[in-house]
């Protein structure tokens, strides 16, 4: 199916085009009852009323949109190639380029953690936990739940917008964390050890609260110090690319 304005091929994992922006199931309904009716003909004709036909097209958009979310939903990652749709926990994403999807962690206090992206010796979490006010004061707890036990130093929250909705970002600096470790599955020894999975390393990192009301997102970014700045660009495109289902 195409996108009604731009003729685009529609992205089942959003609930807008990706090409022009435009809400797909409205622009289906305007298609469908501005269309003009051809003239009528001389002879019988067994077209439909103009508005049974409006309703007609409405209704197959409907159907066609539908169905799609429901190849998304038993599939897990999303129609369109490279985009992932986490159904049961309310949201997709792009993943940036050179990116993995890891292994996901233990559950750790009041978040779940539904995805992980990893490219050494960088990290991107989304955990998804219950309702949390929107204010700058949520958003430091958040940070300093997850971070607990380590030695932080933590900036003061700043807005900024994620999935079209009012988000506090915290920047984190810390002296240790585990972090993906540059030689993740190489050889380290002449006996053919691998190398560990995970590193302890200085590090820096973003925490995202994105607030709901039924439930929340924290989105964490976190590297090594000497490599954050370029790693943080990936984040970005990360987050512009996040949405709410």
């Amino acid at each position: 199916m195409n996108c009604p304005k731009c003729r685009a091929e529609v992205d089942f994992a959003r609930p807008d085009c990706v090409r022009c922006g435009v809400d797909l199931l409205q622009a289906l309904e305007e298609r469908a009852w501005t269309e003009k009716p051809e003239e009528p003909s001389t002879g019988p004709s067994r077209r439909l009323p103009r508005s049974d036909r409006a309703l007609a097209i409405l209704a197959l958009g409907l159907v066609a949109v539908a169905g799609a979310w429901a190849v998304v939903a038993s599939r897990g990652p999303a129609a369109t190639p490279g985009a992932w749709a986490a159904i049961d926990h309310g949201f997709s994403f792009l993943p940036p380029s050179g990116w993995s999807v890891d292994e996901r962690l233990p559950d750790d206090g009041g978040w779940t953690e539904a995805m992980r992206l990893v490219r050494p010796p960088a990290v991107i979490v989304v955990l998804v936990g219950g309702a949390r006010p929107s204010t700058p004061q949520s958003a430091r707890m958040a940070a300093e739940d997850r971070f607990d036990g380590v030695s932080t130093r933590l900036e003061e929250p700043s807005p900024t917008q994620v999935a079209g909705k009012e988000a506090w970002s915290v920047r984190v600096s810390g002296d240790r964390a585990l972090l993906p470790s540059p030689n993740r599955g190489k050889s380290e020894s002449p006996l053919g050890q691998a190398a560990p999975a995970y590193e302890s390393m200085d590090f820096e990192a973003e925490s995202v609260l994105v607030p709901g009301a039924r439930r929340s997102f924290l989105i964490q970014f976190y590297s090594e110090r000497a490599d954050f700045e370029r790693r943080r660009a990936h984040f970005l495109r990360f987050l512009e690319g996040f949405s709410v289902l």
